[in-house]
């Protein structure tokens, strides 16, 4: 169940049936086979291909690298090409202390390839708005482009606040989903113990009961067996 979602439950013939979803895996002496597929991978049924209903941690790692996966994905792509769009215009505008402009600071097509130019030395940076070796000017606009927004309109600053906002709420979400099925096991467990506990204050009345039935039911003999003895041996005929 902490894997899968899985749940167990016996037939009337005593074999156990295994359910993942609406779908036994395991049913008396028969199982299924699992296998991934596609990418990123599910879980799907061998036999006829249809996606397993995954719950537990397994169901969570799925989703990882599905849903979740892809979104993540794609803001960091946007991160990291709207951070390289702003600085490689600004960067092309400026001056390096060798007197050249036009450079671009930042490569790569996405947030898997991003990086600074590694043929970029120090002396190439674009700092200088004039190309005097004094003047920092330029380094100064490019630091700022934090505030600035990009082709999709939002900074930079922005961008990052809304993925770590994202990953917040899905991190609130998982836990409050695992909260709540707690909840729901220990709601069960405790209706089963209700079925199928045993009371201890319950047993000692039944068996204190059972006591004083016995001592009851032996005095009630006791008394037979001495009215027997009276009349068999303290009575007799007379002449």
């Amino acid at each position: 169940t902490q894997l899968t979602g899985a749940t167990m439950t016996m037939e009337e013939d005593g074999d156990a049936r295994v359910m993942l979803g609406t779908m036994p895996i395991v049913q008396g002496i028969s199982a299924e086979a699992l296998e991934t597929s596609g990418t990123p991978p599910v879980v799907v049924w061998s036999s006829t291909g249809q996606t397993v209903g995954l719950t537990g941690e397994l169901g969570a790692l799925v989703e990882l690298g599905g849903p979740v996966a892809d979104d993540l994905t794609a803001r960091l792509d946007e991160i990291a090409t709207e951070l390289r769009d702003l600085v490689n215009t600004t960067h092309a505008a400026g001056f390096g202390l060798d007197g050249v402009s036009g450079r671009d600071f930042f490569v790569g097509t996405d947030a898997s390839d991003f990086a600074v130019d590694p043929a970029l030395t120090g002396s190439m940076i674009a700092a200088s708005a004039s190309g005097a070796a004094a003047d920092g000017n330029h380094a100064l606009e490019i630091g700022g482009l934090r505030s600035v927004a990009g082709a999709g309109g939002s900074t930079i600053a922005e961008l990052f606040e809304g993925i770590q906002g994202y990953l917040g709420l899905e991190a609130q979400q998982a836990t409050t989903q695992r909260d709540l099925t707690a909840l729901v096991v220990d709601d069960i467990e405790r209706a089963l113990a209700e079925v199928t506990g045993v009371s201890t204050d319950e047993e000692l009345t039944d068996m204190l009961q059972y006591q004083r039935a016995y001592e009851a039911a032996a005095r009630v003999i006791t008394v037979i067996d001495e009215m027997l003895d009276r009349l068999i041996n303290g009575t007799g005929a007379t002449r």
